[in-house]
């Protein structure tokens, strides 16, 4: 189950160590219609992740980009990483290393 917090304005997702899409989606959603424009998405749980979970990752992104919200990524382990580096998506996706930069690059 994800859980959200505010910090300093921004809501921070801590995902499980599964990453399931229409959670994700419908939690994404809810803060977008609840009118939130700076989203960090805690990535620390998850260890391994498949292509369906990278489409969901790529999924919220794009509902926030639609609504003109900001969404990044943090956390990341090592293999996550690497998978979202081979795919290219660290060019889409705007990924930082702990909760401290991701809160302060949605404050500004």
């Amino acid at each position: 189950m994800i859980s959200s917090r505010a910090v300093d304005g921004v809501v921070v997702l801590d995902l499980p160590n599964a990453i399931e899409s229409e959670e994700l989606q419908g939690q994404v959603q809810q803060l977008l219609s609840d009118d939130q424009k700076a989203i960090a998405m805690n990535l620390a749980n998850i260890s391994f992740v498949e292509s369906s979970g990278l489409g969901a990752l790529v999924a919220a992104y794009k509902l926030c980009d639609a609504k003109g919200a900001k969404v990044v990524f943090f956390n990341m382990q090592p293999y996550v990483q690497n998978l979202v580096e081979l795919t290219k998506l660290n060019k889409v996706l705007t990924i930082l290393g702990d909760e401290s930069a991701a809160v302060g690059s949605l404050r500004n």
